[in-house]
């Protein structure tokens, strides 16, 4: 360099300045190849580790299949079939507590409501499946139409349901189950199931039966319910 050919102070200060801003433009070359691709994956390196956190955290606060299947069970087992006290703007418990006791059903499920609907029919899906299923009502107000049940019957095949006429002698709603055997039980529904969960009402085990059987084997002689 310089202090080869000139053996002076200022030669020697001139030279050691050229080493520098050489190895300032070295740094700065090799700053600016690398300072994009850096960049980018410095944000995207953030970008990721912010993105695991918040996967993390939801999973941490989700509730699993599995959570959900210990959560119904539990709700299940803490509801007596005596006595079903429903509010207004309950119907996740509404739902449960008809589809509950149409599963309890060994030979038959009677419903008998003059106002069915095509959620009457869905809540019967819960039954066994040999279960012999009879509504018996007027379906006054036409509330099940017949495009409704044939979709529904489309829908489930397998399904079958006779429709008796309960001529205009029947203010109340029941359900019975294993009409005529030693396992017979009678429920009173405050309600309607169509309107499970709009209103408050009560679902109530029937404890004394036995004017019950007489009554309901009077209705079935009734005649053949025709949707329209």
């Amino acid at each position: 360099m310089l202090t080869s050919c000139l053996h002076t102070e200022h030669a020697i200060s001139a030279s050691i300045q050229i080493m520098e801003a050489f190895v300032e433009m070295t740094h700065y070359l090799l700053q600016s190849r690398q300072l994009l691709p850096y960049r980018e994956l410095h944000l995207l390196s953030n970008r990721q580790d912010a993105i695991e956190a918040d996967v993390r955290a939801l999973k941490s606060s989700m509730v699993t299949k599995d959570d959900l299947s210990d959560f119904i069970k539990l709700f299940d087992d803490s509801m007596s079939t005596e006595e079903i006290l429903i509010l207004d703007g309950q119907p996740f418990k509404a739902n449960l507590a008809y589809q509950n006791i149409f599963k309890k059903a060994k030979k038959s499920i009677i419903v008998v409501d003059d106002y069915i609907g095509i959620k009457t029919l869905y809540h019967l899906t819960k039954a066994k499946r040999d279960v012999k299923i009879t509504i018996i009502s007027d379906n006054k107000n036409k509330t099940l139409l017949l495009h409704e049940y044939t979709d529904f019957m489309t829908e489930y095949p397998n399904m079958s349901i006779d429709f008796i006429k309960s001529a205009n002698k029947v203010h109340d709603r029941y359900i019975v189950l294993d009409n005529g055997t030693s396992n017979m039980t009678v429920y009173h529904c405050g309600g309607s199931s169509k309107d499970s969960g709009k209103r408050i009402t009560t679902i109530a085990q029937i404890g004394d039966i036995t004017e019950y059987e007489s009554m309901i084997n009077t209705l079935l002689g009734n005649a053949t319910l025709i949707l329209k």
